[in-house]
């Protein structure tokens, strides 16, 4: 099950039930934190997992996407393991998983590493343009860069470690 932290600008929008659970029983790489920000005047939203600081972004929100975002985000996710380098193997083995809870934002640490990865796509964005991006670059940029939590490793370094030892 993916647990899905929302942020409240981003729980206005989705248009869910949000749910208490506990953290501790949960396997951490099932864990994301969610938020909604703004590029130009489109909406986005960046999903960050809680435990290898893996991210990915959905640009040009509108309601039907919000009504759909489990399958965008799958989809995206994806691409961003596929391009990766990640097995087909072991991404179908961690995607199996379909259900999703959204409950409110748990972690501190993860907001404030999301509000660095929105500030890098914003001038990732100023870059490329926004006119018809290349989210694929995008999110491979964003889980290139190290965060202090994390040593000297990448958010996907991370990711594809950590499905390779589950997925083995």
């Amino acid at each position: 099950m993916f647990i899905i932290g929302a942020t409240k600008k981003l729980q206005k929008e989705l248009n869910r039930q949000i749910e208490t659970f506990d953290e501790k029983k949960e396997n951490n790489i099932n864990l994301w934190i969610g938020n909604l920000f703004k590029i130009s005047r489109y909406k986005c939203v960046i999903m960050m997992n809680c435990e290898t600081r893996y991210c990915v972004v959905l640009f040009r929100m509108r309601k039907k996407e919000f009504e759909n975002i489990e399958a965008l985000f799958q989809q995206q996710l994806r691409r961003n393991l596929k391009y990766d380098g990640i097995s087909n193997e072991k991404i179908n083995g961690y995607l199996k998983e379909s259900k999703y809870l959204y409950t409110n934002t748990f972690s501190r640490s993860i907001l404030g590493s999301i509000k660095e990865m929105v500030y890098y796509s914003e001038i990732l964005f100023s870059e490329i343009g926004i006119d018809n991006p290349n989210m694929d670059y995008i999110n491979k940029n964003l889980n290139n860069t190290i965060h202090l939590p994390l040593g000297p490793h990448t958010p996907n370094e991370l990711m594809k470690s950590k499905l390779e030892e589950m997925y083995t």
